[in-house]
């Protein structure tokens, strides 16, 4: 009995623990729009397929997301209203061990090192745990990464405090557990 209390805390506190990690759930519909003026350097780089210069654009799905949902992903240089740079309809994959999509590209873009990204469900329900910016760009005849993660809306502080709460009765559970269960210890010598 008490072992399956343990397990069945366990399995809430994982639970729980998706939850208080900052994700951003979109149902079929909604939208998510990202401006950004600037991208942080990461260093010199090679060149690297599709393109020489580019900005791109990628995605990591949580496992709260429906299979089957899709979405446009879509880059913009100076404004929505504007025809996107790139865009392309994505499929959320199937858990527990996703093939996240590849990130989009476009050629030359996101050179200035700004513009605006967003990202709508089709259909179902996306749920994305990460959402990353990358610019390569040509500067003094060397090639730089640029790169950038899209700050994404943060869990409810009422969500971490149950997690940390669960973490706290799940650990001492365990430990009242582990001292009524007494491991038999053989007490002999070898002479």
């Amino acid at each position: 009995m008490k072992l399956k209390c343990l397990i069945l805390l366990v399995s809430l506190l994982m639970q729980i623990g998706v939850c208080a990690q900052g994700t951003l759930k979109l149902n079929a519909g909604e939208s998510f729009t990202y401006e950004f003026s600037s991208v942080q350097l990461v260093g010199l780089t090679f060149p690297d397929p599709p393109f020489l210069t580019y900005g791109s654009l990628g995605c990591f799905f949580s496992p709260a997301s429906v299979p089957g949902s899709t979405m446009l992903w879509e880059m913009f240089a100076t404004s929505v209203s504007d025809s996107p740079i790139a865009s392309q309809v994505v499929g959320v994959p199937v858990f527990p061990q996703p093939p996240n999509p590849p990130p989009i590209y476009a050629n030359a873009g996101w050179q200035d090192l700004q513009g605006i990204v967003r990202l709508s469900t089709l259909t179902g329900s996306a749920t994305l745990s990460q959402v990353r910016i990358s610019v390569v760009r040509s500067e003094a005849g060397n090639l730089f990464r640029y790169s950038s993660l899209v700050p994404i809306p943060e869990p409810k502080p009422f969500v971490i405090f149950c997690a940390g709460g669960a973490f706290l009765l799940v650990t001492r559970l365990a430990r009242k557990w582990r001292h009524k269960v007494a491991v038999p210890q053989n007490n002999f010598s070898l002479r």
